[in-house]
């Protein structure tokens, strides 16, 4: 998916989002299941909680074991990756060569979708948005009960 401006840029984003609400969704549902399984052995909700947050990281961890595995930016200098400009048009031009790499990354949605679920992602650019653009996905995400 190339990285634009104007209204394809706004397109563009809202399918990643799309893409990002599903695999954001996909780890709630098993967070869940892993916490009714353990309802159904009878656990106190501390060990229910705490039998969803493991599933939960599990997941995050796989994840992120296949963003490693097929992201296009690996072996790059991560330096890259860190616009000094903290408004989002600014610090798309500053990070041009790296946002170009993110193009035709394959692994573009769960690279965003780590970006929205960890705190790492707080910070430069992942699935080819900047921190600006990730602000307002999680933002919007945890508004809609996706993610928090």
């Amino acid at each position: 998916m190339p990285i634009v401006a104007g209204q394809d840029r706004s397109r563009e984003v809202k399918v990643l989002a799309g893409q990002v609400r599903v695999l954001v969704n996909t780890i709630e549902t098993a967070a869940a299941a892993a916490a009714n399984r353990a309802r159904e052995r009878g656990a106190d909700e501390a060990q229910v909680a705490r039998a969803a947050e493991q599933a939960r990281a599990r997941a995050v961890q796989r994840m992120s074991r296949a963003v490693d595995r097929g992201a296009a930016c690996a072996g790059m200098d991560t330096e890259d990756f860190f616009p000094i400009s903290g408004h989002a048009t600014r610090a798309r031009m500053e990070a041009a060569d790296a946002l170009a790499v993110c193009e035709a990354c394959q692994v573009r949605a769960r690279c965003l979708a780590l970006a929205v679920l960890t705190p790492a992602g707080r910070y430069g650019i992942w699935g080819g948005l900047v921190e600006g653009e990730i602000r307002q996905l999680r933002a919007a995400l945890a508004a809609e009960g996706v993610a928090g």
